[in-house]
């Protein structure tokens, strides 16, 4: 069999590029785990703010990332474009939930 490349990872620059080996791949740590997604922070040493991808827990497909927007100054999600995705209420309310928690941290963090 050939190579077969999984497309599915988003690099910090926002790109989706191909998924490394998983014994290749860096240690992440698990953010949050809801019902039916879960979020891993991505580290990055050049980065200001947190990133974290938002990932089905059957397949571990990539749904997006949640990732600071200068222009909104919150955290906002960003579905992947590449692919269909189909987002229903419960979660989506998930997604709206991570991101408040991120928000509560950042103002905790500030006004500390």
């Amino acid at each position: 069999m050939g190579d077969i490349k999984t497309f599915g990872v988003i690099d910090s620059a926002g790109r989706e590029v191909p998924r490394p080996n998983r014994k290749q791949e860096p240690k992440r740590e698990l953010k949050t785990r809801y019902k039916y997604i879960h979020f891993w922070e991505v580290p990055n040493d050049r980065r200001k703010t947190k990133y974290f991808q938002c990932r089905n827990n059957k397949t571990d497909d990539l749904l997006g990332a949640v990732q600071w927007e200068r222009g909104w100054r919150q955290y906002c999600f960003c579905p992947v474009y590449s692919t269909a995705t189909v987002f229903s209420k419960g979660c989506l309310e998930d997604v709206n939930d991570f991101i408040g928690q991120l928000m509560d941290e950042r103002k905790k963090g500030i006004s500390s």
